[in-house]
């Protein structure tokens, strides 16, 4: 299992994009890029940000998570089996 900055980066380059291309096809700054592939979000991604980025890399959402935690738009805890089934 990789991180997911990581698997950003590798998917990325894999397609042939630059972070600038890349930043565009998700609707981000190329800054923003360059700080999720570095893994300087120091969060977990969020469902949107992982959603953009999986369109734009033409991928699924589980292919580019690839098993990283992920968390509910705005929040910075991962989603787990145990929330889903609280009351």
């Amino acid at each position: 299992m990789s991180d997911f900055h990581s698997r950003v980066r590798d998917l990325r380059k894999l397609r042939g994009f630059s972070a600038a291309e890349l930043a565009e096809k998700a609707e981000l700054t190329e800054g923003y890029i360059h700080m999720i592939e570095r893994g300087a979000r120091g969060r977990r991604p969020t469902l949107d940000l992982a959603r953009r980025l999986a369109r734009a890399l033409s991928v699924t959402v589980d292919e580019l998570l690839d098993g990283a935690d992920v968390a509910p738009d705005g929040a910075e805890e991962p989603v787990t089996d145990d929330a889903a089934e609280a009351p």
